[in-house]
């Protein structure tokens, strides 16, 4: 046998299995994307960033509060050395939620009937919390 035979090659065939594959994963996609309604009631709004100073007094402090009960996502980021008690009151009957915030975390928080939401800060050594919030807010 010749030394100068060539392997057979099976690019091609491949080359046009991966094109197929595309085009027919792209033809399965089209559908739903089409079957979506071209216009939407409900879109969601970032309310400015509100900055959390306050001293280390153990007193819980309101940096937000709505008139009514709002579809809401919050996030809070703990940029100090304290740790943040979070409390989320919520339309209703229903108590707070809370939640703590170490050095150096955030945490996003969800709820369909934010009524506001207050800091309290405690163990700290520079005997301040600092932070950063935002709220998502779903019109």
């Amino acid at each position: 046998m010749s030394e100068n035979k060539q392997k057979p090659t099976l690019k091609g065939s491949i080359d046009s299995f991966n094109s197929v594959n595309r085009h027919t994963e792209l033809e399965s996609y089209k559908s739903p994307i089409h079957a979506l309604p071209k216009t939407c009631d409900s879109y969601f709004s970032e309310l400015p960033p509100i900055i959390i100073d306050q001293p280390c007094d153990t007193q819980p402090r309101v940096y937000w509060y709505a008139t009514d009960k709002i579809d809401s996502f919050i996030w809070i980021v703990n940029k100090g050395c304290c740790i943040m008690k979070v409390l989320i009151a919520e339309a209703g009957c229903r108590p707070p939620l809370t939640d703590t915030i170490l050095p150096g975390q955030a945490k996003l928080f969800s709820s369909n009937c934010f009524k506001k939401f207050a800091i309290e800060c405690c163990q700290c050594k520079p005997v301040k919390c600092l932070g950063m919030a935002k709220i998502i807010v779903k019109n």
